[in-house]
């Protein structure tokens, strides 16, 4: 059975169990092989964005009620925020919403939010025209009042807010929108991720190498490295439906792993260049080869009846055209005689 005609999750499981199927794929395209890393990717980034999805839409009316409860009265007008009072309030055990002159900020275990697992609460600081994220007491990034979903452009308050979202929540259009733009976004940003471990992978291929000799060709590096990534995708994909993140030194484990895998694959590609060299073609090369030489033979004999065939009309028109000669001849003798 060729890789180039097994479908894409039955070479999945073959890349994570079977080291059979690397000799194989040196003898497949690089474009199959593109093309498995882009599915995998893709594959990945789908579970992934359906449980992000899940849980965004499940976390708005906790939210929604957070704004309706624990929020004063607010607008936002042309991406301006103004409050009738200071926004303090702790909206979940990871999310805590407060005004910048609310109270004066120490980003610290106790000084906010009295939390044990301080390093994963997330500050969310409302400024005038931006909201500025902070976690782990270092500002990450900020949003622009304009650049969040709103009902409307122009000016909102607390009320219309909290309306639109739960009305959003509701939406199918929207929960498949949000999953579309969790989907792509994901498959760029994981595709890209993967790459570099792409480049590690090929890395360890060339070192790992120098035990075994095999020659293999830039384009072979690609495809190893690209089947190699098949358990690690899966790794990495049930972390983060499990456990919601990547664990501390899973990352380290999954790399062992696939340097194993490297090596065990270079093993297995040098034993069937072994074999090939000691007992000759696979069986199923055999058959193609016996395959392509009844095809010559066969194309071989037909050439030869069509130049018998060519040699025989050959003659028969040369043969034509000497007796139509002779008669040609025999006709001027006639009428020569008769003259006389």
């Amino acid at each position: 059975m060729k890789s180039s005609k097994t479908g894409f999750f039955r070479k999945l499981i073959i890349s994570m169990t079977d080291m059979r199927l690397y000799p194989l794929i040196l003898k497949e395209s690089i474009f199959s092989a593109l093309g498995f890393f882009c599915k995998l990717v893709l594959l990945f980034s789908i579970i992934l964005s359906i449980g992000i999805t899940a849980d965004f839409f499940d976390a708005i009316p906790e939210y929604v009620e957070a704004v309706e409860n624990k929020f004063p009265d607010f607008e936002i007008n042309n991406g301006i925020f103004s409050s009738t009072e200071p926004v303090d309030a702790k909206i979940s055990s990871y999310l805590y919403i407060c005004t910048k002159d609310a109270r004066d900020i120490e980003f610290s275990g106790d000084s906010i939010i009295n939390t044990e697992d301080f390093k994963q609460v997330v500050f969310a600081v409302i400024n005038e025209s931006s909201i500025d994220l902070y976690r782990k007491g270092d500002k990450s990034s900020y949003m622009k009042f304009g650049q969040v979903v709103l009902p409307k452009a122009g000016e909102i308050d607390k009320q219309e807010l909290v309306s639109y979202w739960n009305d959003f929540e509701e939406s199918y259009l929207a929960r498949l929108f949000v999953l579309m733009a969790f989907t792509i976004s994901l498959f760029v940003v994981y595709g890209m991720y993967r790459c570099w471990f792409l480049l590690f992978y090929m890395t360890t291929i060339f070192f790992v190498n120098f035990i075994f000799f095999n020659k293999l060709r830039f384009r072979d590096y690609i495809k190893i490295s690209i089947y190699i990534s098949g358990l690690p995708v899966i790794l990495e994909l049930l972390s983060f439906c499990i456990a919601k993140f990547l664990p501390e030194g899973a990352a380290f484990i999954i790399m062992l792993i696939s340097t194993l895998y490297t090596y065990y694959a270079l093993k297995t590609i040098k034993l069937d260049s072994i074999l090939l060299t000691a007992f000759g073609d696979t069986p199923e090369e055999k058959i193609v080869n016996a395959i392509t030489k009844a095809q010559e033979e066969l194309q071989r004999q037909i050439n030869e009846l069509e130049a018998e065939e060519k040699r025989k009309q050959e003659l028969k028109d040369k043969k034509n055209h000497e007796n139509s000669k002779d008669n040609n001849e025999d006709d001027n003798n006639d009428e020569n005689k008769g003259d006389h």
